[in-house]
């Protein structure tokens, strides 16, 4: 698949997806003109991205995306900016840390999450593990060191992080299991929102934003599938975990993204390289994109008016 095809099976697959099930035949009917070729890649997608959207209701977590990028490149034409995600299975009574596999919630690109029992405290959590290619070029001290700084944050709408480690090779992270459901899965159900529950949900991210900004914490992938709605409340998930990945694989900060519909974005030199980016390209702020060191907070601000215009 040349590079143009890429992006023109992508564009097409992003539009699809704006619109509503009922409306998506006609649009995709005069999008793809007659390209049989292009309608069964976007078909694909769309196949794939509808069985996690089943997970994602279920999983109270913000729970990722597959990596979608891979049905979009050939497997003799994969470029350096798109990578081959393992995804490892716990089994259900394994255990990491103090913590015992109860069952798997969901996965993305990234990351699997699972519901999990923390034996030393007696309670459940839900315990998110990195995948083995993305966990064996990360330095897991600085991965820990980076989560501990993003585990201070203690905030009524931001989802906390309690715990993180490294377990037979795995980098993992824990944070408290809540039910409830994503923004996503909200917003695939009922489409655009009320603007009385526009203007809560907003309000409420936008403190945790603030809150998070105060305490030099970036989140960088503001998004429907970060943000988890408990009893009516909004609670941002995933607080932290973007730089962790980023100073673990580099050394030094950077400005990427945590899991979700993520793709990696490169000039060539893969995730750690120069000019690479791990994001939502849909939210990503400019700067995020090319990979600019420089970028702040203001790029969770991008992100969070595209939100607020989806919702």
């Amino acid at each position: 698949m040349t590079p143009e095809r890429h992006r023109q099976v992508q564009a097409v697959f992003g539009d699809a997806v704006e619109h509503q099930a009922r409306d998506r035949t006609t649009f995709l009917d005069a999008a793809c003109a007659g390209d049989d070729a292009l309608r069964a890649a976007v078909d694909a997608l769309l196949a794939a991205d509808a069985e996690v959207s089943t997970a994602d209701a279920r999983a109270p977590l913000g729970t990722p995306l597959p990596e979608l990028a891979a049905l979009l490149v050939d497997e003799d034409d994969r470029g350096p900016g798109v990578a081959e995600v393992s995804r490892p299975d716990v089994p259900a009574g394994h255990v990491l840390g103090e913590y015992q596999i109860v069952r798997e919630l969901g996965r993305g690109g990234m990351a699997t999450v699972y519901l999990a029992d923390d034996r030393k405290h007696d309670r459940p959590v839900a315990l998110k593990t990195l995948h083995a290619d993305l966990a064996a070029s990360l330095g897991p001290e600085r991965f820990k060191r980076e989560i501990r700084v993003a585990a201070r944050l203690q905030h009524p709408h931001v989802l906390t992080l309690l715990d993180s480690g490294e377990t037979e090779g795995r980098l993992w992270f824990t944070m408290p299991y809540v039910e409830g459901e994503t923004l996503r899965a909200r917003l695939r159900r009922e489409g655009p929102l009320p603007i009385e529950d526009v203007e809560r949900t907003l309000r409420e991210i936008a403190l945790a934003l603030e809150y998070a900004h105060a305490h030099g914490v970036v989140h960088r992938d503001i998004k429907p599938e970060n943000v988890l709605l408990s009893g009516g409340v909004a609670v941002v998930a995933d607080f932290g975990v973007a730089k962790a990945i980023a100073a673990a694989a580099d050394g030094a900060p950077r400005v990427d993204a945590p899991a979700g519909r993520t793709h990696r974005w490169s000039t060539g030199a893969g995730l750690t390289g120069a000019g690479s980016a791990l994001g939502t390209p849909a939210y990503m702020a400019p700067e995020q994109v090319i990979g600019d060191p420089g970028a702040d907070q203001r790029a969770d601000l991008y992100s969070f008016g595209c939100l607020a215009y989806e919702l």
